[in-house]
């Protein structure tokens, strides 16, 4: 859907996320002109930020198989995967050495838009 009204509005405006480190995702429609006044803005509570097409990490989720805890890893959009990690609750292994998941570990892979908060 992003990208498709990116498409539209491609030659006059861009989208900008106002990250307030909430759960709330505040999105501002702007002239091009006046997008990098805004992204250059900053302070402790907040910030904007262009948004791209492209997703720039994956987050991982698993529910352990023996407690059914949940647990999330947030990693690059490199291909890297989680290795050697195990529950957090019960220490059940969840990753091998090679990255890849344990048998009977069912994982829910996610590409998302992250924020750089410097």
């Amino acid at each position: 859907m992003l990208s498709d009204f990116n498409k539209q509005i491609k030659k006059s405006a861009n989208i900008l996320l106002l990250e307030s480190h909430s759960d709330s995702y505040l999105l501002f429609i702007t002239a091009k002109k006046h997008s990098k006044n805004l992204t250059k803005l900053k302070s402790d509570f907040w910030r904007f930020y262009e948004l791209t097409n492209k997703p720039n990490a994956k987050i991982y989720t698993i529910y352990c198989p023996n407690c059914n805890n949940m647990n999330v890893w947030e990693l690059a959009f490199d291909g890297t995967t989680p290795d050697n990690e195990e529950c957090d609750s019960c220490h059940t292994p969840l990753w091998d050495d090679n990255g890849n998941p344990c048998q009977g570990v069912d994982v829910e892979i996610d590409d998302v838009y992250l924020t750089d908060y410097d």
